[in-house]
C-alpha cells in the first residue's frame, strides 16, 4: 500500500482516478465490496435504505463514495480496504458507510453527506432542477 502511495504522491485526486493502477484498484474494490452473496444482499438493502430517506425510488439517483483526499487518513482506510486480499475488509468498509448514511440521513433529512462520505446524487426533478 505505501508503494502506491509513492507512486501517486503529489497527485490530485482527479489526476490519481486517471492512472491504470487507481482505476484497477477501483473495480477490485467494487468486485470484493460485492463479492459475497450476503453481504450483496445487505449492501442493496442499505442502498435501498439510503434512497429512501431522500424519497426516491431505488436505483435512480446515483451514490457517491467519498474516500477523501489522497493524503488523508479516510482514504489510506479505504486503500487498506482496497487492495487487501480478504474480500471482507472492502465489503466492510462498504456496508458500515453505507448503514450508517442510512441512519444518519434518516435522522436529519437535510443531510447532504455523512460522516463516512457518503451523499446521493439526486435524479433531475421535473423541471430539470438536480443536485
Amino acid at each position: 500500500m505505501d508503494g502506491i502511495l509513492r507512486r501517486h504522491h503529489g497527485l490530485s485526486k482527479a489526476e490519481m482516478l486517471r492512472t491504470e493502477e487507481m482505476n484497477q484498484i477501483i473495480d477490485s474494490f467494487f468486485t470484493k465490496a460485492e463479492s459475497s452473496p450476503e453481504t450483496k444482499l445487505k449492501s442493496e438493502q442499505a442502498r435501498n435504505d439510503l434512497y429512501a430517506t431522500k424519497g426516491i425510488a431505488p436505483g435512480t439517483g446515483g451514490i457517491v463514495l467519498h474516500t477523501g483526499d489522497p493524503d488523508s487518513p479516510e482514504f489510506r482506510v479505504w486503500l487498506e480496504a482496497a487492495v487487501s486480499e480478504d474480500p471482507r475488509h472492502a465489503q466492510d468498509w462498504m456496508l458500515r458507510r453505507l448503514e450508517d448514511a442510512a441512519i444518519e440521513f434518516t435522522l436529519d433529512p437535510t443531510l447532504e453527506r455523512s460522516s463516512g462520505g457518503i451523499s446521493l446524487k439526486l435524479p433531475p426533478a421535473p423541471n430539470g432542477d438536480g443536485k
